[in-house]
C-alpha cells in the first residue's frame, strides 16, 4: 500500500526556488569592478522553505573551466543555511542575513584526478525584490570565515575565495498570496 502525504503552508510560510549565478573573488581586489577572467563564476540553483521570519535552504552552484595545459575541469559548491528576513517573507523590500556551511570542491572531469574538497562556514547578507504573485530577484554577498579539509579524508583543499556575490531570480509561492489578494479586494485585514 502506498501512503501519500501533503505539506501545507501555514500563513506564515513560504518556499522559494531560484537560479543562481556567483562570482568568486579573494582578498586582493579592490573593488568588483577589478574581477578578472581568472576569478570563479558559478551557475545554480537556490532552494529556500520561510517560516514567519527564519529560513532554512541550501544552495548547488557549478563552474566549468580549463585549466592552464587545457584540460577540462569541474568546480562544485553546496551550502546548507539558515537566513533570517528583517520583514518577513511577505514583503517588497526583504532584506536578509544569512549563517551557513558549504562544501567545495574541484576535480578534473576526463580521469577524475586531482580531486580537492573542503568544508567552510560562511555568513551573508543580502536584498531580495519580491514582486506580486511571488516572482523575485536578489542578491547576496558573502564571505568564508575559514576553510577545513574533509574529516577522514586526505584530499587537499582547493583554492577558495573569500568572497562571494549571487544574483538570483525566482518565484516564491507563499500560501499569504491569496489573503492578501482578498484582503485588497474586500478592504478588510488578516492579522
Amino acid at each position: 500500500m502506498l501512503s501519500f502525504s501533503v505539506a501545507v503552508l501555514s500563513a506564515h510560510d513560504a518556499v522559494r526556488s531560484a537560479g543562481l549565478m556567483t562570482w568568486e573573488w579573494d582578498n586582493g581586489k579592490d573593488s568588483i569592478s577589478d574581477l578578472s577572467e581568472n576569478d570563479k563564476h558559478f551557475f545554480g540553483f537556490q532552494s529556500e522553505y520561510i517560516h514567519s521570519h527564519l529560513g532554512y535552504g541550501m544552495d548547488a552552484l557549478v563552474s566549468f573551466w580549463d585549466d592552464s595545459m587545457d584540460r577540462s575541469m569541474l568546480d562544485w559548491q553546496g551550502q546548507l543555511f539558515m537566513r533570517y528576513h528583517l520583514f518577513g517573507e511577505r514583503t517588497f523590500l526583504d532584506p536578509f542575513a544569512e549563517a551557513g556551511i558549504g562544501h567545495a570542491g574541484t576535480v578534473r572531469i576526463s580521469d577524475g584526478d586531482e580531486l580537492q574538497m573542503s568544508l567552510y562556514p560562511f555568513v551573508s547578507a543580502g536584498l531580495n525584490l519580491v514582486f506580486s504573485q511571488g516572482f523575485y530577484i536578489g542578491s547576496r554577498w558573502s564571505y568564508r570565515m575559514d576553510e577545513w579539509e574533509i574529516p577522514g579524508t586526505e584530499y587537499p583543499t582547493p583554492e577558495l575565495g573569500r568572497f562571494q556575490m549571487s544574483l538570483s531570480v525566482g518565484v516564491s509561492y507563499s500560501s499569504n498570496w491569496s489573503h492578501r489578494d482578498n484582503r485588497d479586494k474586500n478592504h478588510y485585514h488578516y492579522d
